[in-house]
C-alpha cells in the first residue's frame, strides 16, 4: 500500500478546505460590513427625519401657543363687551 500518496491527497484536501473555510468566513464578514453599512445608513436618515419631525413639532407647539392667547384674547373681549351690555341693560 502506498502511503506517500494519500498523504499527499489528505494533505492537499486539508489545505483545501482550510481555503474554502477562509473564502467562507471572509464572505461572511463582507456581508456583515455590508449590512453595518446599510444599517448606519438607515440610522442616518432616521436622525435626519426624527429632526424635521422635531421642528415640525415645534413650530406646530407654537401654533397652537399662540392660538390659545388668540382664543384667551377672546374670552376676554367677549366678558368685558357682556359686562357692557348688561350695564347698558341695568
Amino acid at each position: 500500500m502506498n502511503v506517500k500518496p494519500l498523504a499527499v491527497l489528505s494533505v492537499a484536501l486539508l489545505l483545501l478546505g482550510l481555503g474554502l473555510g477562509y473564502l467562507m468566513w471572509g464572505r461572511g464578514t463582507t456581508e456583515l460590513r455590508n449590512e453595518l453599512g446599510r444599517a448606519n445608513a438607515r440610522l442616518a436618515e432616521q436622525s435626519v427625519r426624527a429632526d424635521e419631525m422635531q421642528s415640525k413639532f415645534a413650530e406646530t407647539e407654537s401654533e397652537l401657543r399662540r392660538a390659545a392667547e388668540g382664543l384667551r384674547r377672546e374670552r376676554e373681549l367677549r366678558e368685558r363687551f357682556e359686562e357692557l351690555v348688561s350695564e347698558g341693560r341695568k
